[in-house]
């Protein structure tokens, strides 16, 4: 049922991604293809969203879900895990890792945030061990979901030397597939 479903929603994804070609009614109904169309780009995104969601809770075993742990701060898009998800087994998966040379990627995003991470700075994308690199280790974690999915927040404080005296900061860093989303500072 749930492999039916998510190969559903991959449908619903080739088609607003373009990829299949649908046939389409007469003349007189080309206005109304077309605002479906739109509609369809509108919701592409929500879409990618669930049929995610639906290839993720359809992970099955310890060896798959530790494969798609250890690759999800990498992934360049939705998109890529999506086609990542729905190839059918751990070896299949394993083969495309190694057929885009996924491997290289943790290095290609150090040296992308090397001067933000010398900088004691963090930014958008960076991954949680960069984070961890820059900020260090943070004071909390509050994990959403299952930990291999790596969403959480981490909270940071610090005290800060003002004129007033010492006041206390609060950091707060959102991590979403293991990479920052944002953060707030109180």
């Amino acid at each position: 049922m749930v492999r039916q479903s998510a190969l559903f929603f991959l449908g619903l994804w080739l088609v607003a991604m373009g990829c299949v070609e649908l046939k389409t009614q007469p003349r007189s109904s080309y206005i109304q293809n077309e605002n479906l169309l739109g509609a369809n780009l509108i919701n592409q995104d929500q879409d990618l969203d669930l049929a995610l969601k639906n290839l993720e809770n359809g992970i099955i075993g310890n060896q798959e879900l530790l494969q798609y742990s250890k690759a999800l701060p990498y992934f360049s898009s939705k998109k890529e895990q999506v086609e990542f998800l729905s190839l059918k087994s751990f070896k299949e998966r394993q083969l495309w890792l190694n057929s885009v040379q996924f491997w290289t990627r943790p290095q290609e995003q150090e040296r992308r945030f090397s001067e933000t991470v010398k900088a004691q700075d963090i930014a958008i994308g960076m991954n949680q061990d960069l984070l961890a690199k820059s900020w260090g280790e943070p004071g909390e974690v509050f994990i959403s979901g299952l930990k291999e999915f790596k969403n959480a927040r981490w909270i940071y404080k610090k005290q800060l030397s003002t004129s007033e005296g010492f006041k206390q900061q609060k950091r707060v860093v959102y991590i979403e597939a293991g990479k920052v989303t944002g953060w707030d500072i109180e």
